[in-house]
């Protein structure tokens, strides 16, 4: 990020204390749609940094806002008050920052990876905040564990074991030293990081050494073992395949969250990505699709007057 990016980013952030810890906002203007409310969540590989060009392009939108997780970017884990970093305690979390951010507005949500499936974990469990949803728009997001197409039921199983036991106080001080986190990353979410990398390069790949190395693996861990689609959430919902992600099986993906959203739309943005280029550093700034366009410009032109 260039010093005038961070120097927006630093001026452009708010630090608030919600649930006990302490939290760092970022807050877009709106340019153009003011009466439009985006919330952005980013998801395994995201930072307020790396999204902010993303977050800018939303905000000719609407008012961006995007805020951090306990335990990512740096932000003090769910440990810190004695709770385990579980998918559900990260969608309470966000139903906090919601209420806290919006209260009586309402708002579209933008979820981009495990963001959606904590978006959708949000929704399941806290109803009332339903209807104050404009439609949920996921980038690459998913909803079962099926939906890894390059792992086997049997690998999710030793890989979730595996992640889970990283994520125990002693074990995670021994681990997160070594390699072996890099590999079972990289297996996931079929990358390749080659072996003779420095730590530095490594780190710019798989961007996880700068969250809290337990919640990663525990949320990793339940990650393997998901399945969101024993509720379903009655709000407009749109899938947005970037073309960068390729350790998802779109088919079976998009049919487990037309389980949990009937009212479902598909938007798919192929793009030719350079052999030299790490396809999750292009994921951070994907041009919005012409379709994505025009949906977030119908969603802001109804969006009501407050």
């Amino acid at each position: 990020m260039t010093k005038h990016k961070s120097e927006l980013l630093a001026a452009n952030s708010i630090t608030v204390n919600l649930g006990g810890l302490d939290n760092q906002i970022l807050y877009l203007p709106a340019k153009y749609h003011k009466n439009h409310n985006i919330l952005l969540v980013y998801g395994h590989f995201g930072t307020l940094t790396n999204y902010f060009d993303l977050a800018s392009d939303l905000s000719k939108y609407g008012n961006v806002t995007m805020a951090d997780l306990p335990g990512f970017n740096n932000l003090s884990s769910l440990y810190k008050i004695h709770e385990k970093p579980t998918i559900d305690e990260l969608a309470e979390y966000l139903a906090t920052i919601v209420n806290y951010r919006f209260r009586k507005k309402k708002l579209t949500i933008i979820g981009i990876g495990f963001g959606t499936v904590i978006v959708t974990r949000m929704l399941q469990h806290q109803p009332s905040l339903v209807r104050k949803v404009n439609i949920v728009i996921s980038i690459d997001g998913m909803a079962h564990h099926d939906d890894l197409n390059n792992l086997s039921s049997a690998q999710r199983k030793f890989y979730s074991w595996i992640l889970s036991i990283f994520s125990h106080k002693l074990s995670s001080l021994i681990v997160k030293k070594t390699n072996i986190p890099d590999v079972i990353m990289g297996r996931i979410y079929c990358l390749r990081p080659k072996s003779h990398r420095t730590n530095a390069n490594k780190q710019q790949l798989m961007d996880w050494r700068i969250h809290d190395f337990r919640t990663y693996m525990r949320t990793m861990s339940e990650l393997l073992r998901l399945d969101n689609c024993n509720k379903a959430v009655k709000v407009k919902f749109t899938q947005v395949w970037s073309g960068t992600l390729t350790c998802l099986d779109r088919e079976v993906t998009d049919q487990h969250l037309q389980v949990i959203y009937d009212d479902f739309e598909l938007i798919t943005s192929e793009q030719k990505i350079s052999k030299r280029a790490d396809s999750l550093r292009v994921m951070y700034s994907i041009a919005l699709p012409k379709q994505l366009q025009k949906l977030l410009i119908k969603t802001a032109k109804s969006a009501p007057i407050e």
